[in-house]
């Protein structure tokens, strides 16, 4: 069973791309760092760290990849990782139980408060499936698709270009690129720069509007040391808040 520890490092990877010994790395990059993650200690096989989730039917649309690099059968880290509202949370059930940060709901534990319910002071539970409390303008969108298509930006672009053209045409492949992108019906695809501009990136997205909140801890249980002990030691605090993705046909 794949740890919930390896869950957050992935989580940690899709979102914010750190620096290591081979550079900056992407769930994407997996199969080309093997041999430094196996030295650094990983057991996995890269595929189980990022394997596209499209399907062969929505692969057949694109002028982008071969339906060969799809994934109809099989799993991955990578659909665990959720973006929810631009903070990154990770999935932990089958049941779409979802774990982020607590400050992402901070707002919506005020608004819900009342002069007999602090759910600030004293964190909220719900008890069951119809305790759970819908999040109106919540979303949380999922990773199906990773994919590198810097050499499709950068076609037609020169050095002899000035700035404003060359973004000009960056920003025209860009569109493109979004346009004939792989994807269902029901899927978004957005490309991201990166490194300067030097890398671009196109992400498969799919996105939930129904979120509804679980639980959240006591607000000083969530902030205990503060920021100053945040930033200088271990964190021993409760810094989380559960949510629940709901979907239906």
């Amino acid at each position: 069973m794949l740890s919930r520890f390896s869950l957050f490092i992935s989580c940690y990877l899709v979102f914010n791309p750190v620096s290591a010994q081979g550079g900056l790395w992407l769930p994407l990059d997996a199969p080309l760092h093997v041999a430094e993650m196996r030295a650094l200690g990983m057991e996995m096989p890269a595929e189980k760290i990022y394997r596209s989730g499209l399907t062969e039917a929505a692969a057949g649309n694109s002028l982008l990849m071969a339906p060969s690099v799809t994934n109809d059968s099989g799993t991955s880290l990578t659909p665990a990782i959720v973006d929810v509202n631009g903070s990154s949370g990770v999935l932990i059930s089958r049941e779409g139980l979802l774990l982020t940060a607590y400050y992402l709901l901070v707002d919506w534990l005020v608004y819900l408060s009342d002069k007999n319910t602090d759910y600030l002071t004293d964190g909220f539970w719900a008890t069951g499936r119809t305790a759970e409390i819908p999040l109106k303008r919540y979303s949380a969108s999922v990773v199906v698709h990773m994919e590198d298509v810097t050499a499709q930006a950068h076609v037609g672009v020169t050095e002899e270009m000035s700035k404003t053209v060359r973004q000009q045409h960056l920003k025209a492949n860009v569109a493109a690129i979004q346009r004939i992108a792989p994807r269902a019906a029901h899927q978004q695809a957005v490309v991201k720069s990166m490194l300067g501009d030097t890398r671009y990136v196109l992400f498969v997205t799919e996105t939930y509007q129904d979120i509804r909140l679980v639980g959240a801890p006591p607000q000083h249980v969530t902030f205990f040391g503060g920021t100053k002990d945040a930033f200088s030691w271990p964190r021993h605090n409760a810094n989380f808040a559960l949510l629940r993705i709901y979907t239906g046909p």
